[in-house]
């Protein structure tokens, strides 16, 4: 994908939803199965402030994350996502926050690696998918890509970035009339980038 053809992928996706609600949530899904009759309530006690005091770093670490990122300092973002994944390593939406940042950088490689650990723990949550495609799409992995995108679409039909990025890599691959379909797809929604792109599909 190169020359006046390439188009800059641009809906990278950063899932920015993590809260204390979810990280509750989370600790409590993976919980391990006790029988309550062997269970003393000093332990639980225990465990609530374990779980509680886990919550809280994951929160930390998060804002500041966010907050670096928010300032521009990628670098420091990531550092602080890394702290989230040392307490919580199987977060895979922290994962795909890694792995935006790294899109962002233009670390192709390193953002595949995140995105990957994160599709083997989520294969159907849809930001890791829409940020695999992009990565596939700029290495040149384009089958990848597009069943990246397709599945994404697959299970969110009206998601813009989805819909925005299988129409540039079709686009981008000369297939116009399917890239067509996408962008009207986008001008249905009331999404400007379905417009701009159908004008530029006008005359090929």
């Amino acid at each position: 994908m190169s020359g006046k053809r390439r188009i800059v992928f641009l809906s990278i996706f950063l899932a920015a939803s993590l809260s204390l609600g979810l990280a509750t949530a989370y600790f409590n899904e993976i919980a391990p199965e006790t029988d309550p009759g062997e269970e003393h309530s000093e332990d639980v006690a225990h465990d609530e402030e374990n779980n509680k005091e886990i919550e809280e770093q994951i929160t930390h670490f998060f804002y500041l994350a966010r907050s670096y990122e928010q300032s521009g300092d990628l670098s420091r973002a990531v550092e602080n996502y890394k702290k989230v994944l040392q307490i919580d390593p199987q977060n895979y939406r922290t994962m795909n926050n890694i792995a935006a940042l790294f899109i962002k950088m233009n670390l192709w490689e390193e953002s595949l690696g995140y995105l990957q650990n994160s599709f083997k723990l989520k294969n159907n949550y849809v930001p890791t998918l829409i940020n695999l495609g992009i990565v596939y799409a700029k290495k040149e992995r384009t089958s990848e890509a597009e069943s990246s995108l397709l599945k994404a679409l697959s299970l969110e039909e009206e998601n813009r970035a989805a819909l925005f990025n299988i129409a540039v890599l079709y686009e981008n691959q000369g297939a116009y009339d399917k890239a067509r379909e996408y962008y009207q797809r986008l001008k249905i929604l009331g999404k400007s980038e379905g417009m701009e792109g159908l004008r530029r599909l006008e005359n090929k």
